[in-house]
Order: structure tokens, then sequence, then C-alpha cells
């Protein structure tokens, strides 16, 4: 049993476009299911909970409006939000406001400038999961340089295939975009390297679907059908196409665009067939932002570039204190007075610098 006023606790979940709606629906039923269990176990000092749902459609503008409007109303506490971008300028405010800030999920390393006793997180930082992930499949799974399919109690073993090796760098890459961590580009380009040695068709084009070392097969075939996961033709051809335009290796351009030209007649019969085969022939054709970020510590120019759907960028985070002379897209990007700084590029010829989210905003459209 439970009496008196009720404790209010403010629900901040995406349930419209362009929020993700299927996790925002998930996270309420997990918050509805954890205040129905606490109203069962007497509640909170003999008081029930509420919960006060606030939809935030993913809008950091709309989120903060609601923790103005929980704090107005005498909200104890406030839960959820799945989107980094919202979830940063939730707990700066909640921080501001003096209420407590339960993040359930985001993928920033920090959402607040400053340590802060009104903000907690659920889980860590997706992002540190991401690298762990990612740093075990490359101490784990690799022998001599060479991709692993499979790993149990501590053993990887047989050979990879080209879409093993094409996902990896496809992942690897995304992540360096996302984190800076050079490590993570070098690998990406090593296994880009890696198919072209060791699974490319020298006389028709295209890459095989196992590599040269492989056990000899009496047909070695070729995969070209995006189905339930794309083929490794589609995901390498997309890698490279992007490993081009960071690295100005012309080269990984010319291998990405002879598989494209080997499916395009498939996939203007049977497009459904080839979704992610058209994705790289998109950014192909299409006029590719190349963004190079500068000491953005605060990560609010980061912030700006993937709350933005851009599908034809390049995302490049440079800390100023470690340079990379072999990348062309990062000669002569420095900062402005040391603070944080962006370039929007095409083709290696960027725009004027600018160092505000609001001004990077304009550049992007």
């Amino acid at each position: 049993m439970t009496d008196g006023p009720a404790v209010q606790i403010g629900a901040l979940v995406p349930l419209s476009r362009p929020g993700w709606v299927e996790a925002g629906r998930q996270l309420l039923a997990g918050l509805e299911l954890a205040v129905d269990d606490a109203n069962a176990a007497g509640g909170v000092a003999g008081r029930p909970l509420e919960l006060v749902v606030a939809d935030t459609a993913a809008d950091p503008h709309r989120a903060t409006a609601a923790v103005d409007e929980l704090a107005r109303l005498g909200g104890a506490a406030l839960a959820g939000e799945y989107h980094s971008v919202v979830a940063r300028a939730v707990a700066t405010r909640a921080d501001a406001v003096g209420l407590p800030y339960l993040c359930s999920s985001a993928v920033l390393d920090a959402l607040t400038e400053q340590p802060t006793e009104w903000v907690a997180r659920l889980a860590p930082a997706q992002s540190h999961g991401w690298r762990s992930y990612a740093d075990f499949l490359l101490s784990e799974l690799q022998k001599d340089g060479r991709l692993l399919r499979t790993w149990k109690d501590g053993t990887a073993k047989l050979d990879a295939y080209i879409e093993d090796y094409a996902n990896l760098a496809d992942g690897l890459l995304d992540l360096f975009q996302v984190s800076g961590d050079f490590r993570y580009l070098d690998e990406s380009m090593r296994l880009a390297d890696a198919m072209i040695g060791e699974f490319w068709d020298d006389e028709n084009g295209g890459f095989f679907f196992t590599g040269h070392l492989h056990e000899e097969l009496i047909v070695r075939n070729k995969d070209f059908t995006d189905n339930a996961t794309p083929s490794g033709n589609s995901v390498a051809a997309d890698v490279m196409l992007k490993l081009s335009k960071i690295t100005g290796n012309e080269r990984y351009e010319r291998y990405a665009t002879k598989v494209l030209a080997l499916v395009a007649s498939q996939a203007r019969r049977y497009p459904q067939g080839f979704g992610r085969a058209l994705a790289a022939m998109e950014f192909a054709i299409a006029p590719v932002k190349e963004i190079v970020l500068v000491n953005d510590t605060k990560v609010d120019l980061a912030n700006e570039v993937w709350s933005q759907y851009l599908p034809s960028k390049v995302v490049v985070n440079l800390n100023e204190d470690l340079k990379r002379d072999d990348l062309p897209l990062l000669e002569g990007r420095t900062s402005i007075n040391g603070g944080p700084t962006a370039y929007v590029c095409e083709s290696f010829v960027c725009s004027r610098p600018v160092t505000t989210a609001e001004e990077l905003s304009e550049e992007l459209m």
C-alpha cells in the first residue's frame, strides 16, 4: 500500500521521429515496469512513484524544456534518453537546476563538462564498449596478420571470408570517425589492403568470397547480393570509397568503382537486393563533405555533425598535438586560438574554418 502525494519522476524518451521510436518504447516499458515494482513494494517512504513522460523526439531543445517543466512541477528526478546529443543537453540543464538525472544510454564519454553529483549513468558510455569489442577482435581473431572467423574458449580458428574483412574494416572506420583514434583508421586501411591482396579477382574484377590462402575449392564464388546482411563486395566498396576520401588514396576508389560497375545492371533490375551497393553508389556520385574537427574536446562540434542526416560525409577528429603528415585532408588544418575548430571540405578544398556549432550547421547545409 502506498499513500500520500506521488513522487514524480520524469521519463525522457524518444517516442516520435526523428527519434529512435522503437528504442524509446522499450525504454519507457522498462521504466514503467520499474515503477510498478517499486509501488508494489510500498513506493518510496510510503509514497507512490509517478512517471511524467516527455517525448523528446531526439530534440535537445524539447528535452531541456521538459527538464524545466518537471522542475516547475516539483519533480524529484529524471531518467531516460537514448540520443547522445539530447542526453548531453538534459544533463547540462539538470545540473544547472539541481535535478538528479539518471542517463539510460549515450555514446558520449562525458555528458557534462565537469563531474557533477546531479548526473549519473546507468551504463558506461557506449563508445567504451565499442573500443573494447574492436580491441578484442584485433587482438584475438588474427594470426600472422590474417583475420580468423570464429573464437571459442580462448582459441580463434578458420580463415575469415571477404564479408568478415569488409565488415570489420567498416566498423573500425566508423569507430575512427567518432573517436578520433587513428589506430582504428590504420587497421581499417590494413584490412582494405588485405582484401585487395587476398580476395580480388585480377581477371574479372570483384572480391571472391574466400581468400587466395584459403583451402582450395573447385570454384571460388563471389557474392554481390545484399540480403539480411550486406554482401562482402558491397561493404568493401563502401569502405574503400570512404577511405579514399579520408586518405586521398585513389587506389581504393578505383577498386570500389569496379565492384559497383559489376552490380549496376543487376541493381537496376532488382534494387531491393542491392541496398548497400546502392548506398555506396550514392556516396560515389554525390558531393561528399569531408569534415575535420580540431581540438573538439567538448564535442559540441561533433554533436552538431552527428545530429544531422548527412550520409555522404567522412569525419576526422584531430587533436592538434597529434600530427598525421600522411593524410592530405589534414594539411594546414589548425585550430583558431587553440580552441575547437571545424573545417568542411569537398575534394580537399575547404571553406573558412568555424568555431561554433551554429556556424558549423550553416556550413553543413
